[in-house]
């Protein structure tokens, strides 16, 4: 019915990201939902604890899941939220739903 994806798909490297969405919106039953958080920045790399994020800026996660899949509803907010290290940044939440 859904596959929640709370700050693990922004470990994703971006060559198989499309990859992964694509099986994400294949494993969705018609009218699933898809939720995602990623950190946001724009350009891919290493935390300076070593820790790989795609860092994807709204427009880079819009191109992601539409490659993916054609989808019901794809929607994309900014936000902030401390992350591991307890600092504030920038955050990319998506919900999505196949087509039911």
């Amino acid at each position: 019915d859904a596959v929640y994806a709370s700050y693990s798909l922004l470990h994703v490297p971006r060559s198989a990201l499309t990859d992964i969405l694509q099986r994400i919106w294949r494993a969705l039953r018609p009218g699933g939902w898809h939720m995602a958080t990623y950190k946001s920045g724009g350009a891919a790399g290493r935390d300076e604890l070593g820790r790989y994020f795609n860092y994807l800026s709204p427009e880079q996660a819009d191109d992601y899941y539409r490659r993916a899949g054609t989808w019901a509803v794809l929607e994309l907010t900014e936000g902030e939220g401390a992350g591991y290290q307890g600092r504030m940044s920038p955050w990319v939440n998506v919900i999505a739903r196949k087509p039911g």
